[in-house]
């Protein structure tokens, strides 16, 4: 597995999918090292990790989702 030197900067742009476990594991070694030595990035991911937890447990029904789903896409399509 290959550690490589991550900013704050790359650590940020792939912090959710390292919260999902969707990271390779050559990236998943490299955020981590990097969050040994970060303070802020590792306060960051605290955050992150909290709110994940707290949407998790929340009691969200099909359509709640289905509407979130439909808001999301069309924030899409005005950004494209």
């Amino acid at each position: 597995m290959k550690v490589t030197t991550m900013d704050c900067l790359h650590v940020v742009r792939q912090l959710w999918d390292y919260l999902d476990r969707e990271t390779t594991p050559d990236a998943d070694a490299s955020i981590r090292h990097h969050l040994a030595t970060c303070t802020g990035c590792t306060e960051h991911v605290e955050f992150c990790r909290s709110f994940l937890q707290t949407l998790r447990a929340a009691p969200i029904s099909q359509a709640d989702l289905a509407v979130a789903r439909d808001r999301i896409r069309a924030a899409i399509s005005r950004e494209g």
